[in-house]
């Protein structure tokens, strides 16, 4: 399977010691080597302008193109080179998910900066241009998708691809986050506004949630949800900082339950007959635990497994059970649930 990656991806980076850094994707790469993994790396471009409007609004391109050096807020820093790489980081993700659309596989997008706190005129969470909703966009707009799936397992709430299709019905967006930290969005009554109430889910999970949680909210409402919704492309936020060993979240999902759950995506496209799924790199920073869940989850494209370093699962009965069942009572109205 391929990867759609440049090494301009490893050049971009924040401040000093920051968590986001080039070094997730040097692991990421190293890793393939380790285990003598068998990955073609596909060559990409950079997005057009174009592309990039059918999300954000012209003036937030220009401003950032011309923001010169420094910080666009405390956590997001922007170099003369930034614009450019999150061009091509864009540019990639269009590129692959318009590859598994004609070639019918599944793919990983391996870039930085990473995308889904991005929102139609605003940077954040280390988050210039939102990758993954530029995909759907472009999917949309150039190859005649009707219905698009965003599912989204960072650990982190996606604010700016919420934002963007809120009040959208023809893009499903379902999150599953740690609630109380960054960026404080994604509870579960926001639902979506105007003709796209019903099509944005959230799971505000508590701290120490993990394996068993994010198996139940699958089973009982991500599954059904997008059996009725019947999309004609699924994309994937591929964070791997709901991992019990990252450092900047406090949930607690093992590296097999991670994979497993990120390759429901792979496996119900293949269901319901369609090419395959498309997966974008956003968050995760242990850089070890961070590799070998994207390497288990591009080796079960194929029905392969890895062995796992990461085992302990904290969450085998499911201690998100009420949350799954809060969230069936607001979307019930919506949803066959």
């Amino acid at each position: 399977m391929p990867l759609f990656y440049d090494e301009d991806f490893i050049k971009h980076r924040q401040t000093s010691y920051h968590p986001e850094c080039p070094e997730r994707l040097v692991r990421i790469l190293q890793m393939m080597e380790q285990l003598e993994l068998d990955a073609e790396i596909l060559p990409v471009r950079p997005a057009r302008r174009e592309q990039l409007t059918l999300v954000h609004d012209g003036s937030y391109l220009d401003m950032l193109a011309n923001f010169g050096e420094g910080p666009y807020d405390p956590d997001t820093y922007v170099r003369p080179e930034t614009y450019s790489i999150a061009e091509k980081a864009a540019g990639a993700s269009i590129a692959a998910a318009k590859d598994t659309l004609r070639n019918g596989r599944s793919n990983i997008v391996l870039a930085r900066p990473p995308g889904h706190h991005s929102g139609r005129n605003y940077a954040g969470g280390f988050c210039y241009l939102n990758n993954v909703a530029i995909a759907a966009r472009a999917l949309q707009k150039e190859e005649n998708i009707t219905r698009v799936a965003i599912l989204d397992l960072d650990v982190h709430h996606g604010n700016g691809t919420s934002d963007v299709f809120y009040g959208d019905e023809s893009v499903l967006y379902i999150s599953t986050h740690q609630w109380g930290i960054y960026p404080g969005t994604g509870p579960i009554e926001s639902v979506g506004e105007g003709t796209g109430e019903g099509f944005n889910i959230n799971f505000p999970l508590r701290q120490g949630m993990g394996d068993g949680t994010l198996r139940d909210a699958i089973d009982r409402v991500i599954r059904p949800v997008l059996e009725a919704f019947t999309p004609k492309a699924i994309l994937m936020s591929l964070g791997g900082d709901g991992h019990y060993a990252d450092p900047l979240g406090g949930l607690s999902l093992s590296s097999q339950g991670y994979v497993e759950a990120y390759l429901v995506a792979h496996r119900m496209a293949e269901e319901m007959g369609l090419p395959g799924a498309t997966y974008f790199l956003e968050g995760g920073y242990n850089i070890d635990a961070q590799a070998e869940v994207v390497w288990g989850i591009h080796e079960g494209f194929s029905g392969r497994t890895l062995d796992y370093k990461f085992t302990d699962v904290e969450d085998p009965h499911g201690m998100g059970s009420d949350i799954v069942d809060r969230v069936i009572d607001v979307h019930k109205d919506y949803w066959d649930l």
